[in-house]
């Protein structure tokens, strides 16, 4: 894919803008796209079974952090990536008992 058209996240928890000023990221349903301001082609994270609604980056943009809602029959997670090489680092799942 080149290119990608899509937001379905409500808020600013879903974007992030690297501290370089060189890349943009948005959620887009499972996939986090990174955006460069130099390469017109995006990059994908897949790994989320639910909807992203959280990402961060590190202060030093090394790291992303993202999470995702809680799918029928599946636990939220949190991913860890490397942002240079984009490879999942960790991924933490947990579950949320209603209160």
């Amino acid at each position: 894919m080149s290119a990608s058209i899509g937001f379905n996240c409500v808020g600013k928890d879903c974007i992030a803008i690297h501290p370089s000023d060189m890349h943009f990221l948005w959620a887009q349903g499972k996939t986090i796209v990174i955006k460069s301001v130099e390469e017109p082609d995006n990059s994908y994270l897949k790994g989320h079974e639910g909807n992203i609604c959280i990402i961060r980056l590190s202060k030093s943009g090394n790291l992303i952090a993202s999470g995702d809602t809680q799918a029928a029959g599946i636990q939220s997670a949190v991913i860890v990536w490397d942002f240079k090489d984009k490879d999942m680092l960790y991924r933490v799942r947990y579950h949320i008992e209603s209160i």
